[in-house]
């Protein structure tokens, strides 16, 4: 399998002991074309493409323990854009080191559930900077990582959507500040 290395789903694998079973991540290939690499920790999930090799013994999921994914970005350096991850027996990653797979048991979580489909919904769009916008959140006292945010409606009925030109606005209690739009 081929992931590309701008990818880090280890970071918000969960880290509860007691929730072992999303402690990993998921290869899912069941009903889409496109294999995914997904990962939650209950409260997000990011779903990403990978591709599967011939070399790998891969039919429509197979669970990989989030430190595969750390290991393999280091094998290269930052001059190769994706990570190599075998899978077959165990594990394999591009320096040669294996891995077992996870011994847990339990199904992983169905993740197209909590997905969206946007497919025939009105939405908007907006984007931020990420970096930003969470030392924002830090500068107006946001406690445990977590802010209030405000986006700007526009268009009249039913079809409002974001204001791609207008801040988005953080807040935290009487605190307040607000965050540029970049372009895509």
């Amino acid at each position: 399998m081929k992931i590309d290395k701008k990818y880090k789903l280890e970071k918000i694998v969960s880290k509860d002991k007691t929730r072992e079973h999303i402690s990993n991540v998921c290869i899912d290939k069941k009903h889409d074309a496109q294999a995914r690499a997904i990962a939650t920790d209950g409260r997000m999930l990011a779903s990403v493409p990978v591709d599967i090799e011939d070399c790998d013994d891969f039919r429509d999921e197979k669970i990989l323990p989030a430190k595969v994914f750390t290991e393999a970005r280091k094998v290269g350096g930052k001059r190769v854009e994706q990570s190599t991850i075998q899978m077959n027996g165990a594990i394999l990653i591009g320096s040669g080191e294996t891995f077992p797979y996870p011994e847990d048991t339990r199904p992983y979580p169905n993740w197209r559930q909590i997905m969206p489909d946007w497919k025939d919904a009105e939405y908007g769009e907006i984007t931020l900077d990420a970096k930003m916008l969470f030392e924002l959140a830090q500068a107006v006292g946001c406690d445990q990582n977590r802010a209030t945010i405000r986006l700007r409606l526009q268009g009249g009925g039913n079809g409002k959507t974001i204001d791609p030109l207008h801040p988005v606005e953080i807040r935290n209690g009487m605190a307040r500040g607000v965050l540029m739009p970049v372009r895509p």
